[in-house]
């Protein structure tokens, strides 16, 4: 399983060790703002490529690592992922979320 992860932070890079010690997961890679947060995440191991978002929306589950309302404008940019595609927010409220 490919696995993506939208903003490479103290919560995206911790999600991306971990997922990377599973035997389910074969891949996980990553996109941020912040370059020093690419590059950072790439050094320490905790993705194994930094991809486009056009990339990542070819993941088999995606991971928003990012404040909840950078998500409500991603999740409008995630309209044409492929239906199998497992979206996850580690937002810390979902009352703006699920509003959108």
């Amino acid at each position: 399983m490919r696995v993506g992860i939208i903003g490479l932070g103290l919560m995206g890079g911790s999600l991306g060790l971990a997922l990377q010690k599973t035997k389910l997961v074969t891949s996980v890679v990553g996109i941020d703002h912040n370059i020093s947060h690419c590059e950072d995440a790439l050094k320490l191991g905790l993705i194994n490529e930094i991809v486009s978002f056009k990339e990542i929306k070819q993941c088999d589950m995606i991971f928003l690592a990012i404040p909840v309302e950078a998500i409500i404008d991603i999740l409008q940019e995630l309209t044409d992922i492929p239906k199998a595609t497992t979206i996850v927010d580690l937002g810390s409220t979902k009352a703006k979320i699920l509003e959108s």
